[in-house]
């Protein structure tokens, strides 16, 4: 495992082969009975403390200043994708996954 100092670095993995993700897949119809799913999504808004300066842009409809933190896990509560830092107020829907 790579190391920076004595800290020990994850990195999160997301599959890139048809075949991790049929893997992604099954581990979820046989865990779970639950096929055809490549992975569980979900969000969390994040409360801060926002600068003078940022206008609505992190006010959520929550009633509070967040930032969103969204994952993807696969069948074994792995984590596999994580977006953090998207403006409060952007709706889930309006959340963008980019992988390049």
């Amino acid at each position: 495992m790579p190391q920076i100092g004595n800290t020990a670095c994850v990195f999160l993995q997301l599959p890139m082969t048809e075949k991790q993700w049929k893997t992604v897949a099954e581990e979820f119809a046989t865990d779970w009975n639950f096929p055809h799913c490549i992975g569980a999504l979900d969000g969390k808004h994040v409360q801060i403390q926002p600068s003078a300066d940022c206008g609505s842009l992190y006010y959520n409809y929550k009633h509070f200043h967040s930032i969103v933190l969204m994952a993807l896990v696969d069948a074994r509560h792995r984590l596999t994708f994580v977006n953090i830092g998207s403006h409060g107020r952007i709706s889930d829907k309006a959340l963008q996954f980019t992988h390049k």
